[in-house]
């Protein structure tokens, strides 16, 4: 009697689990926040280097300075001044 008990109530365990999934809604599985899952054209930013102190910098945080056909990008407003005056000490 008592093993049909536990048979019964291990039968009505399983039911419920397999119509749970049967009708459950689909979750969609977390995605990794990874550089290379998320990586597009939107989410990655150029580099640019420096001219004067060779540092890398994302394109969107530098600073631009336009000369007649070359555009240069700056991490500081100091390294952009020292590129000025070494223009301005070479000449034209």
């Amino acid at each position: 009697m008592l093993l049909r008990i536990i048979i019964f109530i291990l039968l009505v365990y399983l039911f419920t689990k397999f119509f749970k999934k049967l009708f459950a809604k689909p979750q969609q599985k977390p995605q990794r926040n990874t550089f290379f899952n998320n990586a597009t054209p939107k989410s990655v930013d150029e580099m640019v280097q420096d001219p004067v102190c060779n540092v890398y910098i994302p394109k969107r945080e530098a600073i631009p300075f336009f000369d007649a056909e070359t555009t240069y990008y700056f991490c500081s407003h100091d390294c952009l001044e020292k590129f000025k005056a070494d223009r301005a000490e070479d000449g034209p």
